[in-house]
């Protein structure tokens, strides 16, 4: 039986939450030198993109303009890849796209709260 897609939603919305806190503070050169922030970034993002690859096609249909496919990307270089990862890139997409998706998955779920009540 498949989970209910908001339980992966909250998921992906948490680990968000988690890689913000892990960063706050640093630039990029401390995370550079911060082997267990960056393990802990990478996880994170393996979770997100677990997650994200669980929730029903229909629903990434619906929502096409959530980067399904870059998340499902992101994944697999880090898991398949690891030591080819470009934490520059990393960086960028924890700095720049995630806070944008954050906000993509917050509504996603909203509308799935509201839909259901």
């Amino acid at each position: 039986m498949k989970k209910d897609p908001k339980v992966y939603l909250e998921e992906i919305i948490e680990s968000i939450d988690r890689i913000e806190e892990y960063i706050k503070g640093m630039n990029y050169e401390n995370l550079e030198e911060n082997q267990a922030i960056q393990d802990a970034v990478m996880r994170r993002l393996q979770i997100i993109a677990e997650a994200a690859k669980r929730i029903d096609e229909s629903i990434k249909t619906t929502n096409s303009h959530i980067p399904w496919a870059k998340i499902n990307g992101l994944r697999n270089v880090i898991v398949h890849n690891y030591d080819e990862v470009d934490l520059k890139a990393i960086w960028d997409t924890i700095m720049i796209d995630l806070p944008k998706t954050k906000d993509d998955f917050v509504k996603l779920k909203d509308a799935f709260n509201q839909s259901f009540l």
